[in-house]
């Protein structure tokens, strides 16, 4: 963890901000990939990558932060209901997007995906 603290305070210094004090000692897992979240947050603001960010968290470890991943995406939507979202986000194949019908007509080996169930 003092390696992935090095790093984060090394691009945070690059940025004109102040390095994160943490005590290591006192942090777990969880706690040190929420700070990463949240730089990476900070340093791709614009860039529209913090959907595919929140979702390699939520499949880590064989979706050992599934929940978390729930909780944060909830907790960033102000737009649909809270337990809707949370209930739609349980199923892990509702993450992606559905492959457009013309694709799968022209590219027979591509499935669609279940969560949208099969498409004719």
């Amino acid at each position: 963890m003092a390696d992935a603290l090095a790093i984060i305070n090394k691009v945070r210094v690059r940025a004109n901000l102040k390095e994160l004090d943490v005590n290591l000692s006192e942090t777990d897992e969880l706690e040190m990939l929420e700070l990463l979240l949240n730089e990476r947050d900070i340093e791709f603001a614009a860039e529209l990558k913090r959907w595919y960010d929140l979702v390699r968290f939520g499949k880590s470890k064989s979706y050992k932060y599934k929940e978390q991943f729930i909780t944060k995406i909830a907790e960033e939507n102000s737009s649909a209901n809270d337990s809707w979202i949370r209930s739609v986000l349980k199923n892990p194949y509702a993450w992606y997007l559905p492959i457009h019908n013309n694709e799968i007509e022209v590219n027979a080996a591509l499935v669609q995906n279940p969560y949208y169930g099969v498409t004719n």
